[in-house]
């Protein structure tokens, strides 16, 4: 059922795209919603198999990871082997090695330390194994890449509003139809503008967009959400406590609920 509401079908419309650079799409991004959502699927019946055997937690992330990797090296084979036309063997293998990995390295985190020294080893690793292999080498990369990502995110604060404010998804979702937009708009009028201004502009719009989303889409319906999902004594004891009685008169404390 989820295939039907999260994969995309059809990558265009008309032939809106047919004078742009890139054609193929008005959103290319997206390819990885439905890929996504199969290795939270997976990793979540995984995870509720193995709940009570934890001990085998770091392990089996680490077999998994090495797997994918494995079969992502060896994608021709893989992908002449596979009927399944719900899964695009060619992007899932791939995706899913590098969710592995961050899966393994999310197990590890409490064994690990994100200095600056592991960020450079790991840096230097990294590099060393995509250089080794360009055509699949990232996949066994992905555990130091992420380490890296880890130790920038620790030692550059991020502004208090960035940590309410949650961009991510937002950008992800429009930056690519921004881009296109902006591509387009600009054939149409006939100004070419060099690539560096083009990356500012698209970056200022996908910031601007992906802020209101946040404040006026994602926000709201993930208050919604939590609001709903709140049990009645939880309710309770969100209301804060009012005074029963002060001088001269009395309240009674009234309930939301």
């Amino acid at each position: 059922m989820g295939y039907f509401f999260v994969a995309i079908k059809s990558w265009r419309i008309g032939s809106t795209l047919s004078t742009n650079p890139y054609p193929k799409a008005w959103n290319g991004s997206t390819w990885t919603i439905w890929n996504e959502f199969l290795c939270y699927i997976i990793i979540v019946i995984i995870v509720s198999l193995i709940i009570k055997y934890k001990k085998i937690y770091i392990p089996l992330m680490a077999f998994l990871w090495l797997g994918l990797s494995f079969l992502s090296s060896h994608l021709p084979e893989v992908i002449k082997t596979s009927g399944n036309s719900l899964i695009d063997v060619k992007l899932f293998v791939p995706l899913f090695a590098v969710f592995m990995a961050g899966s393994l390295l999310y197990t590890l985190k409490k064994y690990l330390r994100f200095n600056l020294f592991g960020g450079i080893v790991s840096l230097i690793v990294a590099y060393l194994i995509i250089t080794s292999f360009p055509n699949f080498g990232y996949q066994y990369a992905a555990p130091f890449i992420l380490f890296v990502v880890f130790v920038i995110a620790n030692k550059i604060p991020s502004p208090k509003w960035i940590k309410k404010n949650d961009l991510s998804y937002g950008v992800y979702l429009v930056a690519f139809p921004i881009q296109q937009l902006i591509a387009f708009a600009l054939l149409k009028m006939g100004i070419s503008i060099p690539f560096i201004v083009f990356g500012v502009l698209a970056s200022i719009l996908s910031i601007i967009v992906a802020s209101l989303s946040c404040k006026y889409i994602e926000l709201p319906s993930l208050n919604k959400v939590k609001g709903n999902n709140l049990t009645k004594q939880e309710r309770i004891d969100e209301i804060p406590a009012m005074p029963t009685e002060t001088v001269g008169a009395t309240y009674r404390r009234s309930s939301r609920i």
